[in-house]
């Protein structure tokens, strides 16, 4: 593998096809979808290496990405995946100063799902 090259994005698809965390993102504003991108392809680009403020360490080997439009911070968890992948398991807009437990929780399930696949 070239470590050179920026790592594959995806999202994370329940068993019946439906993926959430995509269904988030088309949902939100096209210049928030547009800023959340740009952090996306940041992340594909510095992967292992990317650090506060653009990710942040959450739990076990779950993170998330810290991307704002509009004084609205949206946060996608995610983790690395095998194979130069970067999997994200939840998206939501953050109204709290802390990453809200549920919200945790649903990627928790969902991550622990995809390890089972």
């Amino acid at each position: 593998m070239d470590e050179s090259l920026p790592w594959e994005i995806s999202f994370y698809v329940e068993d019946n096809g439906v993926s959430p965390v995509a269904d988030f993102f088309s949902a939100l504003p096209l210049d928030a979808q547009k800023h959340i991108l740009e952090k996306m392809e940041r992340l594909a680009r510095q992967n292992t290496t990317a650090r506060f403020p653009l990710v942040d360490h959450l739990e076990g080997k779950l993170w998330e990405l810290r991307a704002g439009c509009h004084n609205n911070p949206y946060r996608f968890i995610y983790c690395l995946g095998r194979d130069q992948y970067i999997v994200f398991f939840h998206g939501f807009h953050k109204k709290t100063q802390k990453t809200p437990r549920r919200e945790l929780k649903i990627a928790i399930t969902r991550y622990n799902r995809y390890l089972t696949r």
